[in-house]
């Protein structure tokens, strides 16, 4: 039985005999084991490591969301009175973090490029992965590992990068 959880993600999928809406929830707390109300099966799988099939088609982008790091930051934009790489940056990749959203947008492009390069190489440097928040050619471009899309732009298959 569950007992803590909240809504996280929702899968729209459209196959040939049907359009499904599938409701995805962060699990906290639970007692017991899971079963089936229509007679699934279950398994128990860690994120990156599933040995089941088959994985339904609606499935593939929950599944690289299972790899997402839980928690993000985004790095304060550097500024005259602050040096852009401070001694912060490379602490918080050593206490964990692995994933960054770039999202200064109104940055000129080749101040943004700059930046862009330096916090990728530090983040990939500690093993982490920096997000674009903007378009995913401009991502590719800079060698960055993702975008994050704003509330309703399109979004194709290809949209990550790493």
């Amino acid at each position: 039985m569950v007992r803590r959880a909240a809504p996280w993600l929702v899968q729209e999928y459209v196959y040939p005999h049907a359009h499904v809406e599938l409701n995805f929830f962060r699990v906290y707390e639970w007692d017991g084991e899971p079963h089936g109300h229509d007679g699934q099966a279950f398994a128990w799988q860690m994120p990156g490591a599933f040995d089941v099939a088959p994985l339904l088609p609606a499935n593939t982008r929950i599944m690289q969301a299972l790899l997402l790091p839980r928690h993000t930051g985004s790095p304060a934009p550097p500024t005259s009175a602050r040096r852009p790489f401070s001694s912060a940056r490379p602490r918080a990749f050593a206490a964990g973090l692995r994933l960054v959203q770039l999202r200064e947008r109104d940055w000129p492009v080749a101040r943004l490029a700059a930046f862009a390069v330096r916090l990728r190489d530090l983040a990939h440097g500690m093993g982490a992965k920096v997000l674009l928040n903007g378009e995913a050619e401009a991502a590719r471009r800079l060698g960055l590992d993702g975008v994050h899309l704003d509330v309703g732009a399109p979004c194709r298959g290809d949209v990550a990068t790493g």
